[in-house]
């Protein structure tokens, strides 16, 4: 009391709760190591066989940037987590924002929100396919049919891999974010018009 005021420093912890029952699950806790050790954690996509975890690790830097990149971890033989690795200096940009990833069921497509240069404008959608090698290939941007000149985010990629749903505020909306969803021809990654969900998932608020 009296002191100097300290400033509270708000975490998002990346964390997993178990399910006690057929709805039901435990509180939760933290992820241990290697999780947890960045300014901020979470944003999980997993593949269907539950074998790599793609998340997004926010790091503050000198200037005051809260920089957000996507990383990736596989399991190891006896079922743990192991090392937590980049994605790749190609994807991630010291400049930009890197987020919110969507893996396909299969692990061949990355989907992720960026405001890097050269977008159609805001927030836009690109994806990345994996190589024979396992490296993945260059960002693409998801184009005009999907993204505006103001913003589209949190993506996820139906099990199907060809239908993709996301929230915008620059397609005709009800309001403020609504939902769509956009098939896709998955030979050549072309997306169709998306369309909006509608009421009552989408209202007037975000």
């Amino acid at each position: 009391y009296g002191g100097p005021a300290k400033r509270t420093r708000i975490v998002e912890e990346f964390s997993m709760a178990l399910q006690t029952g057929n709805v039901s699950y435990e509180v939760g806790q933290p992820l241990e190591y290697p999780f947890n050790e960045s300014y901020n954690e979470g944003g999980p996509s997993v593949t269907a066989d539950n074998s790599q975890l793609f998340f997004t690790v926010c790091q503050m830097s000198k200037e005051g940037y809260e920089n957000c990149d996507i990383y990736y971890c596989k399991k190891d033989e006896y079922g743990y987590w192991g090392s937590i690795n980049s994605v790749g200096e190609h994807i991630n940009t010291p400049n930009a924002w890197e987020s919110q990833p969507s893996v396909s069921a299969d692990g061949k497509y990355l989907y992720f929100v960026s405001n890097r240069e050269g977008g159609e404008g805001g927030l836009d959608l690109y994806v990345c396919t994996k190589k024979i090698n396992g490296e993945w290939e260059a960002p693409v941007n998801l184009g005009k049919e999907i993204n505006t000149y103001k913003n589209e985010k949190s993506p996820f990629i139906h099990s199907d891999s060809e239908t993709l749903y996301f929230a915008s505020d620059g397609h005709p909306t009800l309001g403020g974010y609504d939902i769509y969803f956009s098939k896709a021809d998955i030979d050549n990654l072309e997306f169709g018009v998306p369309t909006n969900i509608g009421y009552p998932i989408n209202t007037k608020a975000d």
